[in-house]
C-alpha cells in the first residue's frame, strides 16, 4: 500500500501533490539528455500511434535508402489493400460459418430437456464446428497470403504514421528532402538509449523494382541493415517502439513537459531551486493546479511555468495570438494566486524569430490590457535549441 503524500508547507502556500513526485527521477538531464529530446516532449500525443484498446501509446521511424522510397510506395499501397481484402475473406470463410453453428446449436438446446441431452448435443456439435482438418484447410490460403501481404500493409501503415508524426513535430515533408525522415531517426534513437522507449518490431522493405521481399523482426535492437538478404538490393527500415511508463501516461495526459522542465531546472541548478511538477497550490480556502511550482529555496523567489501543448505547432500569426492570449490568461491568474515574481508559458509553438515570439506575446497582452513584465513566452524559435530557453528561467531565478 502506498504512503499518502504529505502536503508541503512554503509560507502562506501549501503544495498538494497531483501526481507522484518520484517520477522526476526518470526525466533527470543524464537519463533523458533533454537537448536532444526536448521535441519529443513538446509533441502533442495525437501525433502517436495510440490504441485506447491495448492502453499503449507508441512512435515510429524511418531509416535507410529514403531516397527510393517514392518507387516502392505503390507497392506498399498495393499490398496494404491485399491485407483488408484478405482480413475480408478471413471473416467470411471462418467467422461467419462458425457463428452461423453456433447459432443453430442455441436453437437446438433450447428444445432440448435435460442436463445430460443439452452437454451431449453441445459437445456433438461443438467437436464437428472445431474439426483441425477443416479449420486447417480454412486458414492455410489465408496464413499464405498473409505472409505475403502483411509486411507491405505494415509498412505503409508506419509511413503513414510517421508523416504524421512530422506535422505534430513542425516539420515540412516534401520529396526533396529527406531531414523530417532523418531528424525523426535520431530522436528515437536517443529516445531508444535513454529508456524512454523500446523496439517492438522492425520490417526491412527491400527496393527491388520487379518484386518487393519484407524481413520482419521482433527484436529490441534497432539494427542497421544496408542490403536485402534475398536479392541485395538496398533496404528501408521500418520500426515501432512503444512508449515505457512512466512516460506513457504522462504523455496520454499532456503532463510529460511538466516533468522534464522541473527535473532539469532544478538539476542544473544543483538544486539550488526547487520544482514541483503538477501540483495543486492552496492558498486560504482557493486552490489552483500549477504545471510546474518554481522557488530558490534561498532567496524565497517564486515563480511558475504553465505549460500548453497545442495540436498544430504552426498555425497562423492571428491564431498564435488567440492561443497565446487565452493561455496567458491562465497564467496570470495563477501568478496572482501564489504571488509569483515571474511566470513563464512554455508552448510547443513555433515562431521564426525572437521577435515574432516578442510581438505575439505584446499583442495577447493588449487583448488582455495587461502590460505585466515579469511573463515570458518561451516556444521553439526556428534555428535555437529551445533548451537555451529553458536556461533563461535558471538566470532570472538566480539573479534574483
Amino acid at each position: 500500500m502506498e504512503k499518502e503524500s504529505k502536503p508541503i508547507k512554503i509560507n502562506e502556500l501549501t503544495i498538494i501533490e497531483k501526481e507522484k513526485l518520484e517520477w522526476l527521477n526518470y526525466f533527470a538531464p543524464h537519463i533523458i539528455l533533454p537537448e536532444k529530446t526536448a521535441d519529443f516532449f513538446l509533441l502533442h500525443r495525437n501525433h502517436l500511434i495510440m490504441s485506447k484498446e491495448l492502453n499503449i501509446i507508441a512512435i515510429s521511424s524511418i531509416w535507410g535508402k529514403l531516397e527510393e522510397l517514392q518507387k516502392i510506395e505503390p507497392h506498399l499501397e498495393e499490398f496494404a489493400k491485399r491485407t483488408e481484402s484478405i482480413r475480408d475473406a478471413f471473416i467470411g470463410n471462418i467467422l461467419r460459418p462458425i457463428l452461423s453453428s453456433i447459432q443453430d446449436i442455441s436453437k437446438e438446446i433450447s428444445t432440448s430437456t435435460g442436463v445430460e441431452k443439452i452437454s451431449s448435443t453441445l459437445i456433438e456439435k461443438m467437436s464437428k464446428i472445431f474439426r483441425m482438418e477443416q479449420i486447417f484447410k480454412a486458414l492455410l490460403p489465408f496464413v499464405q497470403n498473409l505472409q505475403i501481404s502483411l509486411g507491405g500493409y505494415l509498412s505503409k501503415y508506419l509511413l503513414d504514421e510517421t508523416r504524421k508524426l512530422m506535422k505534430g513535430l513542425g516539420l515540412s515533408y516534401s520529396e526533396s528532402t529527406l531531414e523530417p525522415f532523418k531528424f525523426i531517426e535520431e530522436l528515437t534513437l536517443m529516445l531508444w538509449r535513454s529508456n524512454v522507449i523500446f523496439l517492438v518490431f522492425f520490417i526491412n522493405t527491400c527496393t527491388n523494382p520487379t518484386i518487393t521481399h519484407y524481413d520482419f523482426s521482433l527484436l529490441n535492437v534497432p539494427l542497421k541493415e544496408e542490403k536485402c538478404r534475398i536479392c541485395g538490393y538496398p533496404i528501408i527500415t521500418f520500426r515501432m517502439y512503444l512508449i515505457k511508463e512512466p512516460y506513457a501516461y504522462l504523455k496520454s495526459n499532456h503532463r510529460d513537459l511538466s516533468f522534464v522542465i522541473a527535473s532539469y531546472l532544478s538539476t542544473k541548478s544543483a538544486g539550488l531551486i526547487e520544482c514541483y511538477p503538477e501540483v495543486y497550490v492552496q492558498k486560504d480556502s482557493r486552490q489552483e493546479e500549477i504545471d510546474v511550482f518554481i522557488r530558490n529555496w534561498v532567496t524565497g523567489t517564486i515563480a511558475i511555468a504553465e505549460c500548453k501543448v497545442h495540436e498544430n505547432p504552426l498555425p497562423t500569426y492571428e491564431t498564435k495570438v488567440n492561443m497565446i492570449t487565452q493561455d496567458l490568461q491562465q497564467l496570470i491568474r495563477k501568478i496572482n494566486h501564489v504571488n509569483a515574481k515571474f511566470g513563464y508559458l512554455i508552448t510547443n509553438l513555433h515562431f521564426e524569430n525572437d521577435e515574432e515570439v516578442n510581438r505575439v506575446l505584446e499583442d495577447a497582452k493588449n487583448k488582455l490590457k495587461d502590460n505585466l513584465s515579469n511573463v515570458k513566452l518561451i516556444g521553439k524559435v526556428k534555428g535555437k535549441n529551445v533548451i537555451t530557453e529553458w536556461d533563461s528561467i535558471l538566470s532570472d531565478l538566480k539573479q534574483s
